[in-house]
């Protein structure tokens, strides 16, 4: 088949182009929750839309679009764009990347632009679509349209999600080292560019409020990120052990130092913390009666670790100003109420159907134990009160089946009847930048993405990377990842020892 006949399916449903940071669409690996959201939604619209993805990709340095069609997933390498590697923040405007995502709207005959996160982006992209008079919708995934901060967090760990906390011109200079107006120029490049979106959408209330006290021109409407789990029934039995649970990457800004100041203290106690996930810097070790470390999972496990291992209570002590929180999600859907601080959107969620319990943000470790050990004892009563209220509001968590319907309604009210019929050969001129998408040495890819995050996230000493590496490379021997791997993961691993 000839490359052009890798794209057959152009005409036959309307076209969108997803803008997104980075893009690992296996889901058995490790991806963020951005990626999730997005695999959601082509997963479930792919027979009514075909989805191109526009990212750049830390593996190659260069920006792709891969297109999910009906036959075929196709990536087409679109070039490099000189982005500054540690700051890609500092270039907003690229023209060779202007002209390039113009040949590609024109050659895949975009119908929406749906910009999903724009680090390793530019803001032309925008302009194209004006120009073009393609509809552009705007997801807020974070708040990096506000700040290259990305979660709004100051220079001195300090949440500035309410304005009366701003110090921007002092942040610009402490936290990045630049100019103290670079902020407020930001904002005015990235508002211009808002202003060309036809629809911006946030997945929570509180997120929409955060980011219209910023950007109050905007119309911005709500539709919550969706999440599909078996219901579970089952009745908990009472342990000696209170059991409860950190989930997901914990660093700074979701609350490192609170975690390992409460391990401490709950020695001896009859509470035992549970560890899924990955802490930042810091290796945690298991001591078998207090603490379990379980390390890395995959998102379609926990569930079923957190009903295996019997948690009652889930912590999420982020400091910073969640947008939406998709562990908080899965906890629901197990029926298990949830400790969090009051900030963004997992506390707007928890107070909405008081699924929980919300603390002030400068709770300390010692606050966090005063009220679970108040659960595991004295106030039992309260803690199924908060179970009840979880079952009395199951159902209006939102599905993904749910949410996706409401892109559909989107997409649909703002797609616009085809002025023109380009095919843009040039676009498809360069066969060697065409590969099939999964096809592409997908032997060992989860497992390689998995452990170079846990290599990159976890304390661990070479003997453990070189024995770790080892079972790879024998596991994936046709594999070209177990030779990438000997490098690319050590040379993580002396980065990280410098930082």
């Amino acid at each position: 088949m000839d490359i052009k006949g890798l794209y057959k399916g152009l005409d036959e449903k309307p076209n969108i182009l997803a803008v997104i940071h980075d893009f690992r669409y296996s889901k058995g690996g490790s991806v963020g929750g951005t990626t999730l959201h997005l695999m959601d939604i082509i997963d479930n619209l792919k027979t009514s839309y075909n989805f191109h993805v526009l990212y750049w990709s830390a593996d190659t340095h260069k920006h792709h679009i891969t297109s999910f069609l009906e036959q075929n997933i196709v990536t087409k390498i679109l070039g490099d764009f000189s982005l500054n590697r540690k700051e890609p923040w500092k270039k907003l405007y690229c023209n060779d990347f202007r002209v390039t995502v113009e040949n590609a709207i024109d050659a895949l005959k975009i119908d929406i632009i749906h910009i999903h996160h724009l680090k390793n982006m530019f803001l032309d992209i925008f302009e194209v679509g004006e120009n073009k008079n393609i509809p552009i919708i705007y997801s807020i995934h974070d708040f990096y349209a506000a700040c290259p901060s990305i979660n709004l967090i100051r220079w001195d760990n300090v949440s500035c999600h309410n304005s009366k906390e701003r110090d921007c011109k002092n942040c610009a200079e402490k936290k990045f080292n630049i100019s103290n107006s670079y902020i407020s120029e930001w904002q005015k490049e990235f508002g211009e560019a808002l202003k060309k979106t036809d629809t911006i959408v946030a997945p929570a209330e509180s997120t929409k409020e955060i980011f219209n006290s910023i950007y109050p021109m905007h119309n911005t409407k709500v539709i919550e990120h969706g999440y599909d789990i078996k219901p579970y029934t089952g009745t908990k039995k009472r342990e000696d052990k209170f059991n409860i649970a950190f989930v997901g990457s914990i660093t700074k800004i979701k609350g490192l130092d609170l975690f390992l100041e409460f391990i401490k203290i709950t020695k001896g106690s009859n509470i035992r913390v549970h560890l899924f996930g990955t802490t930042h810097k810091v290796a945690v070790k298991s001591d078998g009666v207090n603490f379990i470390n379980h390390g890395a999972y995959k998102r379609e496990e926990l569930p079923g670790l957190l009903l295996s291992n019997n948690i009652e209570v889930v912590c999420l002590p982020s400091i910073c100003a969640e947008t939406f929180s998709y562990t908080l999600s899965e906890s629901l859907l197990c029926r298990i109420p949830v400790i969090g601080l009051n900030i963004g959107a997992i506390a707007q969620r928890i107070k909405a159907i008081d699924a929980g319990w919300i603390l002030p943000i400068e709770t300390d470790a010692k606050e966090l134990f005063r009220v679970v050990e108040s659960l595991s004892e004295g106030s039992y009563n309260d803690y199924l009160s908060k179970i009840k209220n979880i079952d009395n509001n199951y159902n209006k968590l939102s599905s993904v089946a749910t949410m996706c319907n409401s892109y559909n309604s989107l997409y649909t009210s703002l797609i616009k009847e085809r002025n023109e019929d380009n095919n843009n050969i040039y676009f498809f001129e360069n066969e060697d930048d065409f590969v099939i998408g999964i096809e592409i040495d997908k032997s060992g890819r989860e497992d390689y993405r998995t452990l170079r995050d846990r290599i990159t996230s976890e304390n661990l000493s070479f003997k453990e990377i070189f024995s770790e590496i080892k079972v790879f490379r024998e596991k994936y021997p046709q594999s070209k990842l177990r030779n990438k791997i000997a490098f690319k993961l050590f040379w993580h691993k002396i980065e990280h020892k410098k930082m």
